[in-house]
């Protein structure tokens, strides 16, 4: 998106920056309370540095981000304070979501739509903002769509990856199971698969190409296909579903 803007200023060449020093932040943090010993096939920060080094680092990245977004003025630095909100609010949820599977679905999106969702709908909010001010609320909700999306295909990864031998807690499995749903990884994995599927359709139905330039319109559909072609490392063939999770009551937010 911010390759598109008509504006060529140092302060705009800056926005890219800031949701990465996020996104960098909120994996050594999600690391180090989830306890994950690896990230990209390495010893994470916190194992390979320490817990305090790690903190120090995520507290930084953060920091840093926030300088950022106050040389772009107050709306960024409004716009960066609602996403940590949001993503912090998420992780609450996720480091509870053991108590969360009742709700079912409903449980597992207040945790999800506060990681990928709120982060990639703060990138494209930073990058519309060098565009027309009527793209942005269409292009926030497409990307915010589109994360949950692929926050829904990491779990189906996870779920194929750990054969159902280790989980993670705030996986969608367990909360397809609290909606008394699917009995085997297989349905779970079918389901979780259609759920994803139907967050790609909507995030494209939220885009409002007559505000997006021509230029950006190509990639943008170019995106959404990636993201709605991406499948589990093995394909499932089932016949019928227990139950239908994709009516408008359980993909509304």
């Amino acid at each position: 998106v911010h390759s598109a803007s008509p504006f060529n200023n140092s302060k705009c060449c800056l926005l890219p920056a800031i949701p990465e020093l996020v996104h960098a932040a909120s994996l050594i943090v999600d690391d180090l309370q989830d306890v994950h010993n690896t990230r990209w096939k390495r010893p994470a920060i916190w194992v390979s540095d320490g817990p305090a080094l790690a903190m120090n680092t995520a507290i930084s990245l953060l920091t840093l981000s926030q300088k950022l977004a106050a040389r772009q003025g107050f709306w960024a630095v409004q716009s960066l304070t609602e996403t940590l909100a949001a993503m912090l609010y998420g992780k609450a949820c996720d480091l509870q979501a053991n108590q969360l599977y009742r709700e079912g679905l409903r449980g597992y999106l207040r945790i999800i739509g506060g990681k990928t969702g709120a982060l990639l709908r703060f990138s494209v909010k930073l990058g519309g903002h060098c565009l027309a001010e009527d793209a942005t609320a269409s292009l926030a909700d497409w990307a915010f769509n589109l994360g949950v999306a692929h926050q829904i295909q990491d779990d189906l990864d996870d779920m194929l990856e750990n054969n159902s031998e280790y989980i993670p807690p705030s996986n969608i499995y367990w909360f397809l199971e609290g909606e008394g749903t699917p009995g085997t990884l297989e349905e779970s994995i079918s389901i979780a698969c259609r759920l994803a599927e139907s967050y790609v359709t909507k995030g494209i139905g939220k885009l409002s190409f007559s505000s997006v330039p021509v230029c950006l319109q190509e990639d943008l559909r170019f995106i959404s296909q990636v993201v709605g072609n991406r499948r589990p490392a093995s394909p499932v063939h089932l016949n019928t579903l227990k139950k239908d999770l994709l009516a408008p009551n359980y993909v509304q937010l």
